[in-house]
Order: structure tokens, then C-alpha cells, then sequence
């Protein structure tokens, strides 16, 4: 499957299922700016990581976002977070490595609170704690017969 075959299905995906979590989604509690509910979407990035006169690794990624958000009357909230992405990557270092696997995924969760700043603005602080995994297959044989 090319890559654009799977962002198109990402996409799709992500329109029926926006679709149905903001049917799903409460109304908030009166004046309260964060509300509870689900959030989810598709990303396609660019991804660029560079050692200045070393190496550098680029290439396209795509992935899925999610959130959960938790709002109760008194103005507290806790959300957790979800993203996970895929690409496969170029490298050159010490000689050339095209198609690299590479695959993040990070979940968080955090609590905060909403304070309002008159009428129509909030002030919404968090704390929060995260986990990140990355896996960057760089194992092979480059264009020089340098071992990744």
C-alpha cells in the first residue's frame, strides 16, 4: 500500500470517527471552557532530525492522534492523550540508507483546572506525566558498506 493510499484511508477513518465522537461529546457544565469528550485525528508531518556536519535522517511520517478529556462542575479536568506514527525514513551519515523504519508512540496524561479571565477568556494550567517510545531501525548496509 503506497503511502498516500494510506494517509487517504487515515483521513476517511478520521472523518467518521470526529463525526461520531462529537456526537457522543456533553455539554459543559455553565462557564466551564474545557469539556468532556473525545478528540481524534490524523497527522502527516515532515520529519527532519540533523547532526550539523555528521548526519541527517528525513522523510514523511503518518500517524493517528487521540485525546480523552474528563470535566467535572467545579472546573477541574483530567485528559489523556494518545499519537502514534510511522515512516520510513533516509538516512545520510556515513554513506546513504533509504527506507529506515521508524515508528514513535507517546501517551500522556494530565490534570489541570479552569480559571476564568472574564466573559469570554480561561486560563487552563496542567501537570501531566508522558511516556514517548521511538524505534529507528538503522541496522544495514549503507551505500558506502558501512554497517547502520
Amino acid at each position: 500500500m503506497t503511502l498516500r493510499a494510506t494517509l487517504a484511508g487515515i483521513c476517511l477513518a478520521t472523518a467518521v470517527l470526529a463525526g461520531a465522537a462529537q456526537a457522543e461529546t456533553k455539554a459543559p457544565p455553565e462557564g466551564l471552557s474545557i469539556r468532556t469528550g473525545w478528540e481524534i485525528g490524523g497527522l502527516l508531518t515532515d520529519y527532519r532530525y540533523e547532526e550539523p556536519d555528521f548526519m541527517w535522517l528525513k522523510g514523511e511520517r503518518i500517524g493517528i492522534t487521540g485525546a480523552y478529556t474528563v470535566a467535572n462542575p467545579n472546573r477541574a479536568y483530567a485528559r489523556i492523550e494518545m499519537r502514534a506514527s510511522y515512516g520510513e525514513l533516509d538516512y545520510q551519515g556515513s554513506g546513504t540508507l533509504n527506507n529506515v523504519p521508524d515508528f514513535l508512540f507517546e501517551v500522556r496524561a494530565l490534570a489541570g483546572r479552569d480559571y476564568a479571565l472574564g466573559s469570554s477568556m480561561a486560563w487552563s494550567p496542567y501537570v501531566g506525566i508522558g511516556v514517548r517510545y521511538l524505534y529507528n531501525d538503522l541496522r544495514g548496509t549503507t551505500s558506502t558498506g558501512q554497517f547502520g
